[in-house]
């Protein structure tokens, strides 16, 4: 909503057709909703923050879990025939613990994706036509705002799909440390 309403900030004014600035007035009005937007930016920074310290310890025990589950689960259908309702209970389980961590990750790439083109909607709107002080507010904010907003796990992994795909590699890779000493 942010994105839209600073997209759009400029629609709702009327250019001075002579010399085709904003006048003091409408300005004003302006740079009044822009700080807000900033400070709502700001409160969904801290808001996000907050969240993630709340959740940090209970997502971090579940992609412990889900990883070392999905590579005894993937261990055990190795291990067991392809047409037996135990493979088919042990795939519906990996499917589940994969959907678990999917989620996470997906969520936390939206949340880094969007604050990511906060500056891109900001500059596709019509801030050419406003006055130079607003300009400068405008590039300020930008400066903020290039720091994308990235929820974490363990306060170091971050959630997104790159972290989905890792742990699926993880996953495998003590498959294979288990099935290699299996082995020997």
């Amino acid at each position: 909503m942010i994105k839209h309403n600073l997209k759009h900030l400029f629609d709702e004014t009327s250019l001075n057709k002579s010399s085709g600035l904003y006048d003091d007035v409408t300005e004003k009005k302006l740079y009044k909703k822009f700080v807000y937007y900033v400070k709502r930016y700001e409160r969904l920074v801290w808001y996000i923050t907050e969240v993630n310290g709340v959740f940090n310890p209970s997502m971090t025990f579940q992609f412990l879990t889900s990883s070392i589950t999905m590579c005894i689960v993937i261990y055990e259908m190795s291990e067991t025939s392809v047409l037996s309702m135990e493979f088919i209970f042990l795939m519906v389980l990996i499917v589940i613990l994969l959907i678990q961590v999917f989620l996470y990750c997906y969520y936390g790439n939206l949340v880094r994706h969007e604050s990511e083109s906060m500056n891109t909607c900001l500059y596709e709107s019509e801030w050419t036509s406003s006055s130079p002080r607003f300009r400068r507010a405008m590039l300020i904010a930008m400066a903020r705002w290039s720091k994308s907003m990235t929820t974490r796990v363990a306060r170091i992994i971050p959630l997104a799909l790159d972290t989905f795909i890792s742990i699926i590699k993880f996953s495998y890779t003590l498959y294979t440390v288990m099935s290699s000493n299996k082995d020997k």
